[in-house]
């Protein structure tokens, strides 16, 4: 995807404003009517130690000014700020288990492009879903699942706070509605629709159960921000709705009109305007955000993601909660998740340069070099393929060649794990894996490749969460962040593992009353 294809979205009506560079970030800032805004700045220039790029937003008082303007300090942070999320470890109880259970909670109903936000089989994450960006840009609300194996709808598997079920309709969201509150979420994001206008159903026949969804919500006190209809690509699938000459269109433009109205009107409810987010009604790159003509590409789920449900939840989810940290080195089970020192081994004649201690990093395939360097807070691997081809791939995991570092959890626990991670532009990167839970389809393995399709003109960085995780029954358990890439492509990538942390959690259950 071109730089293009991304400033070419709607940003001022997404709530965004794309600049180059801090300067012009804090010359935005400058002028009081746009503090209530979000700047994303991208300067492209393919650096991943490069700490400017990023969402930022103005916060006010004395908090974290870095920049400054005709002598004014401008408090500005990135969303996912180092220093901040430092200083709130620093504050926090050293009992402090699971970071994510005192952050916000954010319930989704949805259809099956919310489902794909989790794997159907590991209640994993997964790189399709616009939740998955939101949290791996943002991490800092409370988006669980969990195993259940009763829950054959739609091929789920899990329960939680994600309800998109796979195939279903507005009319068949009725009565999900008060499960998830009884989840007590603090915000709900209503995405549904698209199945209606793919059976026919009357765009005035879903707007009203829409409404009786929001009602609901609105009853329990609780926010509402809902999603008008995504654009799909004409001709998916068989269904003559979905073609040109159909009433696909015709019938989601008139639903997206209802949506807005709706939302104008109605106090608690915030329109999240994904066709926008996408693109528009029919983008010429749609084929390119979209994998089967409907369901997102990572691309499409990111500027989801980034243009539609970011700048709404940025308004009820607007720091890191007191509470919340995202790290605590006293409750990791990884002896050095902060990726310290650079006594670590290495692969001979694979690997060359530092590798932090405790640290093991085989290397990559015979064709791959693999150097190896700290940084101030982390550690950094530049990939050269040289002459490969195909998927190749290379891991890094605690201890070493003799003693690799298994956890020490016991079965019927639940786990937790977190990485924060920057990478390059670089097009070669196909897959980042966090795993080690002894394999997804044991319902405990965390795979995530954000990475696959996707080409955003400027580096990245993002942090991988997985849902609490229900440990096997045999354990043999070996956390591993594995990084997947095209043995043939041109040039060279960087990854930065900043940090890597897993740690038990309570039973998720009890927690939201189940």
């Amino acid at each position: 995807m071109s730089n293009q294809a991304i400033t070419g979205i709607n940003a001022a009506q997404a709530g965004l404003t794309i600049v180059a560079d801090l300067a012009a970030r804090d010359a935005f800032y400058a002028t009081t009517a746009n503090r209530t805004k979000l700047v994303y700045v991208n300067n492209n220039n393919g650096s991943p130690d490069d700490a400017a790029n990023g969402v930022y937003e103005y916060v006010g008082g004395a908090r974290l000014a870095d920049g400054y303007y005709n002598g004014l300090a401008l408090a500005v942070q990135p969303l996912v700020d180092d220093a901040e999320a430092a200083a709130a470890s620093a504050q926090a109880a050293a009992g402090v288990v699971d970071p994510i259970n005192g952050a916000p909670r954010v319930g989704v109903l949805g259809d099956s492009i919310i489902q794909a936000n989790h794997n159907p089989y590991a209640a994993a994450t997964n790189m399709y879903g616009e939740f998955f960006w939101l949290q791996s840009e943002f991490p800092y609300f409370n988006f669980d699942v969990w195993r259940d194996d009763a829950i054959t709808d739609g091929l789920r598997y899990f329960d939680g706070l994600n309800q998109g079920y796979s195939g279903e309709t507005s009319a068949d969201m009725l009565p999900r509605v008060q499960k998830l509150l009884s989840m007590s979420p603090d915000v709900v994001c209503v995405a549904i629709g698209t199945n209606d206008l793919g059976d026919g159903t009357a765009p005035a026949a879903t707007m009203a159960n829409i409404e009786t969804l929001c009602e609901a919500i609105l009853a329990a006190g609780i926010p509402v921000k809902l999603a008008n209809i995504r654009p799909v690509l004409y001709g998916y699938g068989s269904v003559p709705e979905w073609n040109n000459g159909g009433t696909y269109q015709v019938n989601r433009l008139t639903l997206n009109g209802l949506i807005a109205a709706y939302a104008a009107a109605t106090p608690g409810v915030e329109l999240v305007d994904l066709s926008a987010a996408y693109g528009g009604n029919q983008p010429a790159n749609i084929a390119d955000l979209l994998r089967d003509g409907l369901h997102p590409f990572p691309q499409g789920a990111f500027l989801g993601a980034i243009y539609g449900w970011l700048p709404a939840l940025r308004k009820n989810i607007k720091s890191i909660p007191a509470n919340t940290v995202l790290y605590v080195e006293d409750t990791n089970a990884v002896s050095n998740g902060a990726m310290a020192g650079s006594g670590g081994e290495k692969e001979a004649g694979r690997v060359t340069g530092d590798v932090a201690d405790n640290w093991f990093a085989p290397g990559g395939s015979a064709t791959t070099t693999i150097t190896a360097s700290k940084v101030t807070a982390g550690q950094k691997f530049v990939i050269d393929p040289g002459a490969g081809s195909g998927t190749e791939s290379f891991r890094i995991q605690p201890g070493d060649s003799n003693y690799p570092e298994y956890l020490p959890f016991d079965d019927g626990q639940f786990a937790r794990a977190f990485a924060e991670i920057e990478i390059s532009d670089w097009g070669g990167f196909q897959q980042i894996r966090l795993d080690g839970f002894g394999g997804s389809g044991a319902g405990y393995g965390v795979d995530v490749d954000p990475l696959r399709n996707l080409d955003l003109d400027g580096a990245r960085k993002f942090t991988l969460i997985s849902p609490p995780l229900l440990i096997p029954a045999t354990p043999n358990l070996l956390p591993t962040l594995r990084v997947f890439y095209n043995g043939a492509a041109s040039g060279t990538g960087e990854i930065i593992i900043k940090r890597f942390w897993i740690g038990l959690v309570p039973d998720p259950r009890p927690l939201f009353g189940f």
